[in-house]
C-alpha cells in the first residue's frame, strides 16, 4: 500500500508550490487505508504473542482466564450497547432539538458513552428541560450502573 501511495500519479506530480488548487483527496483517502492496514496488520502481531504464553505458567492462566471471561464480557457489553443506544434515542426526543450533544443517533450514542465514563453536561440539559433532565439523568445512572452490573453477576 505505501509502494503504490508514493508511486500514484497525484503524488508524483503534486506540488506544494502551485499556482492552483490541486486536487489530493484521492491520494490522502490511499494513505489513510494504507495506515489503517498497519493498525490492523500491528492487531494480528499482537494475537500472535499470545501464542507464546505457552511458555511460562503464568501467563498460560493469564490467557485462559481471559478466554474464559470473553464469552460474558461479549454478552454484558452488548447489553450495555443497547441499553446505552436505547437511551440515545430517548436523549435525542428530549433533547435534540436544542443540544448539539443529542443532535443525531451518532452525536447522542457518543454523549451517552461519555456519560456512562463520568463526562457530561448536565447544565445544558437543565436549561433545555429541567424535570426531564432529571428524570433522564438519575434513571440513566441506574440502568446503566445498577442493572448493567446485575447482569455481568
Amino acid at each position: 500500500m505505501r509502494i503504490s501511495f508514493v508511486l500514484s500519479n497525484e503524488v508524483r506530480s503534486f506540488s506544494p508550490f502551485a499556482a492552483e488548487f490541486e486536487e489530493i483527496s484521492a491520494a490522502v483517502a490511499l494513505y489513510n487505508f494504507s495506515f489503517s492496514l498497519d493498525a490492523l496488520a500491528a492487531s494480528f502481531g499482537i494475537f500472535k504473542i499470545l501464542r507464546y504464553f505457552d511458555l511460562q505458567i503464568n501467563l498460560l492462566i493469564l490467557r485462559e482466564s481471559v478466554a474464559r471471561g470473553v464469552g460474558d464480557l461479549a454478552t454484558f457489553t452488548a447489553i450495555l450497547m443497547v441499553m446505552i443506544f436505547g437511551f440515545a434515542l430517548a436523549g435525542m426526543n428530549i433533547f435534540g432539538q436544542e443540544s448539539v450533544a443529542y443532535i443525531d443517533p451518532l452525536e447522542a450514542f457518543s454523549t451517552m458513552f461519555l456519560t456512562c465514563l463520568g463526562q457530561y453536561d448536565f447544565d445544558e440539559m437543565l436549561l433545555i428541560n429541567d424535570i426531564f433532565a432529571y428524570i433522564f439523568f438519575i434513571v440513566y445512572q441506574v440502568f446503566v450502573f445498577l442493572i448493567a452490573s446485575l447482569i455481568s453477576h
